[in-house]
């Protein structure tokens, strides 16, 4: 099952009592112009002792504190925050309203107040986080519960969500971020149960490089962050169009154009990079490179085409099963993929922007799955060398233009994926 991770969002306004509704994929209207954050690089949070005493839906076995303590940790090393855990018996969430009780607890309490987090469209969501925040854009307390109505574990058990990652993608939205258009972030709203693509290893926990950049846009570079940080704004004159950065064909940042059609990005590492754009109508265009050192701030103007593809790729899968989310490709392995959208053909040129990635053009397939979709099968070279990373895949039509699947490769060391 595919399932989304969503937030619910509670502000507390001046001019309202409470103001509130379920998020995907904007953190408000409001808030736009806004990053939420803590207002103090420590947060302190309560872990319910709900996880070991009746979360009769997490697998025995499963390594829970394990699980909780990489979760946080792994934004810790990101940026600079810091995490104090401590655990309690408390194990319900604040309710919807003005303002919380100024606790923030993790939960996997199945109470009457959680159920309520999982209605009005979240009844099928591993889990959910409610923020309360000032009209200032500061945090002021963030609940998360997993939904009692699902079942996890941490080994990888077919038919179960990973502990680890759902916690990881929820304590990002704990700490303000939204979640991304790049399909191999961690914060990408989409989940997957194990096992979905009849994979028999569990794929290692790890932020992208783009979850990353987002936090260090935020709350600045973490404790080994030396070379950190630049700025860049594209002037690209589009309005929410997506924007992303590659490095060496990795995809490093993400960001959306304002109303003015301006893309922002903060906390860059130094590097050459290279830029595209996607609007609305799904054009891409290729808006050139920027190599930035240490402490730059550059800005510069890149004026899209905006001329779309006869082709689209919409979707993405192994083992004949396609969705709208990455692959997880082991490096030094080659691997069969599938890939469907509009106008796919074994003649359709395919890539990616990363050196060393290889197509089989002569393992090229077309498959039937009924009208309205067109479906090709290729098998792909992962070096065992290419860094982990997420990596776009691109399609083009007979004129070159491209159609991209931001992130679709979600690549990992083979030494670290764990079989089973």
């Amino acid at each position: 099952m595919l399932r989304l991770l969503k937030t619910v969002l509670i502000t507390a306004a001046v001019v309202s009592l409470a103001a509130g509704g379920v998020i995907a994929g904007t953190v408000s209207g409001a808030e736009k112009e806004t990053s939420l954050r803590w207002p103090s690089s420590t947060i302190k949070v309560t872990i319910s002792s709900s996880f070991y005493r009746s979360a009769a839906n997490i697998l025995p076995g499963s390594d829970i504190d394990g699980a909780l303590t990489r979760s946080f940790s792994r934004w810790e090393s990101a940026a600079g925050i810091r995490f104090e855990l401590t655990r309690a018996d408390d194990a319900d969430v604040s309710p919807a309203g003005r303002a919380g009780d100024g606790r923030s607890i993790v939960t996997a309490s199945g109470s009457a107040e959680n159920m309520l987090l999982f209605s009005d469209g979240l009844e099928d969501s591993p889990a959910a986080t409610r923020l309360f925040y000032d009209k200032s854009g500061n945090i002021t307390e963030a609940d998360i519960a997993l939904n009692p109505m699902q079942r996890f574990s941490t080994g990888g058990e077919a038919g179960t969500y990973d502990l680890e990652s759902v916690l990881t993608h929820e304590v990002g939205h704990m700490l303000g971020l939204d979640h991304s258009p790049v399909l191999g972030a961690l914060m990408y709203e989409h989940q997957a149960q194990n096992g979905i693509f009849g994979a028999s290893f569990r794929k290692p926990v790890e932020l992208s490089e783009a979850d990353e950049t987002a936090l260090r846009a935020i709350y600045g570079p973490g404790e080994f962050d030396i070379e950190c940080c630049s700025e860049l704004d594209l002037q690209i004159g589009a309005p929410d169009s997506i924007v992303w950065g590659e490095v060496n064909g990795r995809v490093t940042a993400v960001a959306t154009s304002d109303d003015q059609g301006d893309a922002r990005f903060r906390g860059l590492l130094p590097g050459l990079y290279s830029f595209y754009s996607r609007s609305g109508n799904g054009a891409v265009d290729s808006l050139g490179t920027v190599d930035l050192a240490v402490g730059d701030v550059r800005s510069f103007n890149a004026r899209p085409l905006r001329q779309g593809s006869r082709v689209s790729l919409d979707h993405v899968g192994l083992s004949g099963r396609l969705y709208q989310m990455p692959v997880a490709l082991a490096a030094g392995r080659v691997h069969t993929v599938y890939l469907g959208g509009q106008g796919l053909a074994p003649s359709t040129a395919i890539g990616t922007n990363a050196a060393g990635i290889q197509f089989d053009m002569s393992s090229f397939r077309l498959h039937d799955y009924g009208p309205g979709i067109s479906v090709i099968s290729v098998n792909v070279f992962i070096p065992a060398d290419l860094p982990a990373g997420a990596y776009s895949i691109w399609a083009a039509d007979a004129a070159g233009r491209r159609s991209y699947a931001v992130g679709a490769f979600s690549i990992f060391s083979a030494r670290r994926g764990s079989d089973r």
